[in-house]
């Protein structure tokens, strides 16, 4: 690289940068090329930069993904499904989708610093957001809900944690993409339906190409805490259904209280959330009721101060 070394806040004002994403073409010979190569800069290493990164790196996937909103028929030919299923990409399934549900747990603030770049009152950063939640919010419901759209609440709407949300979305778009031809399973689908517990020390069998090991508590903590929008329900749901190693373990937790308020809670607001949302919250439910363990330990407990429901006040309610 050159010598024109410069920080970060100046990418913004690089005549070569502003060139390379402008309307004109450059012609493969132009001297830009070279003035562009020329131009370096501190490399970044604060967390106030690296979360800006990441939620691009998971939003730009998105947009790349986005091209099956404009088909009705299902693509297996286009060129980043083809790298995502069985081009190089496939060796690294179980990390992504590790690093997606991680982000998820997280559960991060955007960092005071840089949170004028995800605010959408910003005239840029606002409207980038905007425009990549829309496209992610959309992408996600063509292939979870069939293209019927989301009714974002207020809570939605502020959501403070960008980067936990677009990683949900990511990894509900990539477990959702179809197989492949010839019956290759997604691989996605399998990393999301097989991982185990980082406290379970069994053998990974060889026939799973894409397991991995998680904490379970802090996942299951993080699904309690933040059933606020319909894409975490639909995360819940999916692992409940599919991961019976997941299921096993929520269904032994001994405060599953904490899971089951907030789906009452979604259903008890069923004016404010679309039908996809109430009928993933029902069958959650039906899940659970299905299995004696549950029903006993459910009848246990005693639920105090729930303050969300309006009729009456409630306290000291048996289970």
């Amino acid at each position: 690289m050159g010598a024109n070394t410069s920080q970060v806040s100046d990418l913004s004002e690089n005549q070569s940068l502003r060139t390379l994403i402008g309307t004109e073409s450059i012609s493969d010979n132009d001297p830009f090329w070279n003035q562009l190569i020329s131009f370096t800069f501190i490399s970044p290493t604060s967390r106030d930069i690296t979360y800006s990164i990441l939620f691009e790196a998971v939003t730009t996937m998105l947009v790349l993904l986005s091209y099956q909103l404009f088909h009705k028929e299902i693509l297996r030919d286009g060129l980043i499904y083809q790298y995502l299923m069985k081009g190089r990409c496939l060796s690294l399934t179980s990390q992504l989708v590790k690093t997606l549900l991680y982000n998820y747990i997280r559960q991060e603030k955007c960092p005071p610093p840089a949170t004028h770049l995800f605010e959408q009152q910003s005239d840029r950063g606002g409207l980038l957001y905007g425009l990549a939640s829309g496209v992610a919010s959309g992408l996600w419901s063509m292939f979870a809900l069939g293209g019927a759209g989301s009714k974002p609440g207020l809570e939605q709407e502020q959501n403070p944690l960008p980067l936990s949300n677009q990683s949900l979305l990511l990894l509900l778009v990539l477990a959702n993409l179809t197989d492949g031809p010839n019956n290759c399973p997604n691989p996605y689908r399998q990393a999301v339906t097989c991982f185990k517990n980082t406290q379970d020390m069994s053998s990974i069998p060889t026939e799973q190409h894409h397991m991995f090991q998680i904490n379970f508590n802090s996942l299951y903590t993080a699904l309690c805490e933040q059933q606020r929008s319909d894409q975490a329900t639909l995360i819940l749901y999916t692992l409940l259904h599919q991961n019976t190693n997941m299921r096993t373990y929520m269904l032994s937790c001994t405060d599953m209280e904490n899971l089951v308020m907030p789906i009452l809670k979604i259903l008890y607001h069923v004016e404010d959330r679309n039908s996809h949302h109430v009928y993933m919250a029902l069958i959650i439910l039906l899940i659970l009721t299905e299995e004696d363990t549950f029903n006993r330990s459910i009848h246990e407990v005693v639920l105090k101060n729930i303050t969300w429901y309006l009729e009456r006040s409630l306290t000291d309610l048996p289970g």
